[in-house]
């Protein structure tokens, strides 16, 4: 297997670099042809910059593509000529494939609901997100207890399972899984699994679909990486979704790896978080996962056959909102949910993510809330995955901290889980990372909850976590003239990468 994904990332990257040094021959040797070549490319430089002063882009995308052309002019019309390109491509591809597969939905009555209508009205009125209230929910405060109950719930299987997830690698946790799959496949119960190309890289076989296709698992990968320049890269399927028959399903932070439920050890402790939810809000669920299924696969799905037997739970407990966000939706859903909850929050906000890096505007949303009397708490890990994205994450600390907001880094390990509760009644457990890339390049999950009891199981977890997490101080932050400038000057490029 080893041998394979190196052949693959050996070609991969000759295929990336000879198409870069082409680019770079035909630009070069364009320009040396063109008299005043500087003035030209100055006056196209202006012009784009203009245009990006004027999009809707936000504040700190503006900057970064700003610098970028204004220090590389050059590089920076390839790029964004790259992006324009492949950005309408996948748009294409999925409104092509729109009428494939249609997002059914009721309008849900918020009379009776209190400020926690707007984010109601936010998922369900403009996104066309159902409101669940035949549902039961079950939070889990670490991956081992997570898996434990996947295991048992698998076993249960009767029509379908559908697992989407960002990382898959072999080991324990999907063996397990997988055991039940082969079984469950071989009794005609329908099984498809999806995952991510990039996630999956370096774990899993280029081959890997065609031995669970043997096995009877239809198996989608999700955006493959081919040896051709392509931006669309970038935008990665960062969800974890787990249906089953339509009456069952899992969400959250946890991928299907051994360290996320620590049968090995790779970053100290790893803390994961995840939901379960039964009931109606399960083939909310489904919907997800198969409208992705569609647009990838180039398939028509009839998504009523998905449709659990859920009547006879008679739950009512709460209400759920499952919801999706794309990078290619001209609304950002994830973002957009963030703020309405941290602006009509009333006493406080509870928050963990294994990475800070926030924009001016989700900065500035924080800071208010702080100033109008709402108390705000942030985990993040303390024990890091990728050096520079910690490094990052610390940048944000110093002006955050400065205005009262407290933040803690988990002291055992690294916490991945990523979880949000506000005043005893709102939650929010998914994928979705409080990054650039989970808010504006990937294609994200999560389970909106008002007054389940899985909000109270959330807030109880988080001051649990607390306890053993290190208040961020000033001498944590305070660093260095030279470190700064070098951490400024990443963080000028955050939004891009």
């Amino acid at each position: 297997m080893k041998s394979s994904i190196l052949k693959r990332s050996i070609i991969i990257l000759l295929a990336a670099i000879l198409q870069i040094i082409l680019f770079s021959f035909l630009f070069t040797d364009l320009f040396r042809s063109i008299e005043h070549i500087e003035a030209i490319l100055a006056f196209i430089s202006l012009i784009i910059g203009l245009t990006i002063i004027r999009s809707e882009l936000i504040g700190n995308f503006k900057i970064a593509w700003i610098i970028l052309i204004f220090i590389f002019p050059v590089f920076a019309v390839i790029l964004i000529f790259l992006l324009q390109r492949d950005r309408k491509k996948l748009k294409k591809n999925i409104m092509e494939n729109a009428h494939k597969y249609e997002r059914k939905y009721k309008l849900y009555d918020t009379s009776h609901l209190n400020y926690h209508e707007r984010q109601v009205q936010l998922l369900n009125h403009h996104a066309h997100y159902n409101v669940c209230e035949n549902n039961e929910t079950e939070y889990y405060e670490i991956g081992e207890k997570f898996f434990r109950q996947l295991i048992i719930d698998l076993k249960k299987a009767k029509r379908y399972i559908f697992i989407q997830s960002f990382i898959i690698n072999t080991g324990e946790m999907w063996g397990s899984i997988l055991e039940i799959l082969i079984e469950k496949a071989k009794t005609g119960v329908e099984v498809k699994v999806m995952y991510d190309d990039i996630g999956c890289f370096a774990t899993l076989d280029p081959k890997y679909p065609e031995f669970l296709e043997s096995k009877g698992i239809e198996t989608q990968i999700f955006n493959p990486v081919k040896p051709v320049i392509n931006t669309n890269v970038n935008n990665r399927d960062h969800r974890k979704i787990i249906v089953i028959d339509g009456e069952i399903a899992f969400n959250g932070g946890i991928n299907i790896a051994d360290e996320y439920i620590n049968a090995i050890v790779k970053y100290g402790h790893w803390k994961d978080m995840g939901i379960k939810v039964t009931g109606d809000s399960a083939f909310e669920f489904a919907k997800i996962f198969l409208e992705t299924w569609s647009f990838s696969r180039n398939v028509s799905v009839d998504v009523e056959k998905y449709k659990g037997n859920v009547e006879t739970y008679n739950i009512s407990n709460g209400l759920c909102i499952p919801f999706s966000s794309n990078p290619i939706d001209e609304d950002n859903l994830a973002v957009d949910l963030l703020l309405n909850i941290i602006n009509n929050a009333r006493k406080y906000i509870y928050i963990t993510t294994p990475y800070l890096i926030i924009d001016d505007m989700m900065q500035n949303a924080l800071i208010n809330a702080v100033k109008s009397g709402v108390k705000i708490k942030i985990i993040t890990p303390h024990i890091w995955d990728k050096k520079a994205v910690h490094m990052l994450t610390r940048s944000n600390y110093k002006r955050l901290c400065n205005y009262g907001i407290e933040i803690y880094e988990y002291t055992p390990g690294f916490i991945h889980g990523k979880t949000l509760v506000s005043d005893d009644k709102i939650a929010v457990v998914g994928s979705i990372n409080l990054d650039y890339r989970s808010l504006f390049h990937h294609f994200e999950c999560g389970t909106w909850m008002y007054e389940t009891n899985s909000v109270k199981e959330v807030k109880e977890d988080f001051i649990n976590t607390l306890k053993i997490s290190k208040e961020i101080t000033q001498e944590d932050y305070n660093k260095s003239f030279i470190y700064n400038f070098f951490i400024d000057l990443l963080y000028l490029f955050a939004p891009l990468m």
